[in-house]
């Protein structure tokens, strides 16, 4: 049996952050501190998925890193 846990999708957690529109207007517009609040999303989840793995002590198998660049009519 193959166990999965956790999701890392780390524009996605910009847009909920900061809005679509805003998520890809910050890298043009505010690129300093885009690099810092991507930095932020990415060491929390990095921190978050690094204690699920400690706690479940080699149960976990994979988890999906992923981002979703797509509409619905193609690319972003």
């Amino acid at each position: 049996m193959v166990v999965g846990a956790g999701y890392v999708a780390i524009f996605y957690q910009h847009c909920l952050l900061r809005g679509f529109k805003n998520a890809l207007l910050d890298p043009i517009m505010r690129p300093e501190f885009t690099r810092h609040l991507l930095d932020l999303i990415s060491d929390f989840l990095y921190g978050l998925h690094l204690n699920m793995f400690e706690a479940c002590d080699g149960l976990i198998d994979l988890t999906q890193v992923t981002d979703d660049f797509g509409a619905q009519n193609g690319p972003i």
